[in-house]
């Protein structure tokens, strides 16, 4: 990645900050934070892949969603890699995040692959059915879309 499209990844972010908080859609404190800990995203070509936060909750998972949701429709993104790798704790709500970015990709044409995730977490998201919908797993890039 040059530092050129990370400055302007950079940019973008802070422009989408900007514009979300003038259309009143975040709180003014709130922005680009989730608890304590911001997510990250990185474009590469036409795949949007997100270092999820610490912590996904029910506190976090409505302007995580939508924070992704707007990149994804703004970049015309056709892979969402979602990566829980610094993920330390999930709740039930993330099953929501996932499914919702699932017909988010769905509606763009495109997959979302899901990697990083504990033995706890792959478990309880397994038992509840999100991966007959979504791959699931600690798997490389290359494999993390169908």
């Amino acid at each position: 990645e040059s530092a050129c499209g990370r400055v302007t990844l950079i940019n973008f972010v802070n422009q989408m900050d900007f514009i979300m908080k003038r259309c009143n859609r975040l709180k003014r404190n709130d922005v680009g934070r989730y608890g304590m800990e911001e997510a990250k995203y990185r474009l590469e070509q036409d795949t949007l892949f997100v270092q999820m936060p610490n912590e996904v909750d029910h506190h976090s998972a409505k302007e995580l969603s939508g924070r992704i949701d707007f990149l994804v429709d703004s970049w015309q993104v056709r892979h969402l890699i979602m990566d829980f790798e610094q993920t330390e704790f999930i709740d039930s709500s993330v099953i929501g995040v996932l499914i919702g970015r699932k017909r988010t990709m769905e509606r763009q044409g495109g997959e979302l692959g899901v990697i990083g995730l504990s033995e706890r977490a792959y478990l309880l998201l397994s038992k509840a059915g999100v991966e007959r919908l979504i791959p699931l797993g600690k798997q490389e890039r290359a494999t993390a879309l169908k």
